[in-house]
């Protein structure tokens, strides 16, 4: 699979996402900006959801009047400065999935958030006393060590693989999450500063795939399988227009019981990272 391909299928749709973004920025009064969380999308970029009021938590300043926006699907949203992307598989180990998004080339390491972190940090002066738990040779064989690309961590919950990369937005590809669905029910979800976007795929057809403060432009074939699964529409219908993301990733996970676990940091999980993933 080309790993710049999945980022770019979405890009044709880049106008559409902009025109919303100019709905939304007229709508005036009032914006208690939602957490962008995303079950994915491609090169669509509908809103900043924070800035500048954000104080890179999306927990919002007191002083403009906002309220502070989390969801448990991702408890630990306050390690990801900039944001992160999520994809959850149901029917495919965590090893699998990594092979399905990232290629056959890479082999995994397990890492700690904490260990990225600190390899990240020394770069090209990172030695072999630095990691001394870590072997080298597989964090090179890994990817890791690699120059600029999506890192991307895997582990299991609750039944779903899920797979954490900062920041994003490489699993929100179409293209990467079509491949996780095949024979399998997928869906990727991003929180970060260029907007909020749901998306969920079985099979490798993507059926439901919108903004969630626009709901009735669902880009998905079959919008109406994830409702009847989640009633993600009706508790965007009933809560505040301006928590529709919060509002609709609280029923799905309820309804589909998928999370990424709180220890999901504090473990070694399986990592890689593609290199010009990006």
């Amino acid at each position: 699979m080309n790993q710049n391909e999945g980022v770019g299928s979405g890009l044709g749709r880049f106008t559409e996402a902009q025109r919303l973004l100019d709905e939304r920025r007229i709508l005036g009064g009032r914006r208690k900006q939602a957490v962008v969380a995303v079950f994915h999308v491609a090169g669509r970029r509908p809103c900043r959801p924070c800035r500048p009021a954000c104080d890179g938590s999306h927990r919002m300043k007191e002083s403009d009047g906002v309220s502070t926006v989390t969801s448990d699907i991702f408890p630990n949203r306050e390690l990801y400065q900039f944001g992160y992307c999520a994809l959850f598989a149901r029917g495919i180990a965590p090893a699998d999935l990594l092979v399905r998004v990232g290629g056959e080339g890479l082999q995994p390491v397990a890492l700690t958030h904490t260990e990225i972190a600190h390899i990240e940090a020394l770069g090209e002066e990172l030695g072999l006393d630095d990691v001394p738990e870590v072997d080298f040779d597989r964090l090179a064989a890994s990817g890791v060590l690699a120059g600029d690309g999506p890192l991307l961590r895997a582990g299991e919950h609750d039944g779903w693989s899920f797979v954490i990369e900062p920041d994003g937005p490489y699993l929100a590809a179409d293209d990467i999450v079509k491949s996780a669905s095949l024979e399998a029910v997928a869906f990727s979800l991003r929180d970060g500063e260029t907007g909020a976007w749901i998306t969920y795929a079985e099979y490798g057809e993507i059926l439901s795939s919108f903004d969630p403060l626009f709901p009735d432009s669902d880009y998905g074939t079959r919008p109406e399988v994830l409702e009847q699964l989640a009633g993600h529409l009706a508790a965007i219908d009933t809560g505040d227009r301006d928590d529709a993301y919060t509002n609709a990733v609280r029923a799905i996970r309820q309804r589909l019981r998928c999370t990424v676990p709180p220890e999901a940091d504090e473990r070694p999980l399986l990592t890689i990272k593609i290199a010009d993933g990006y």
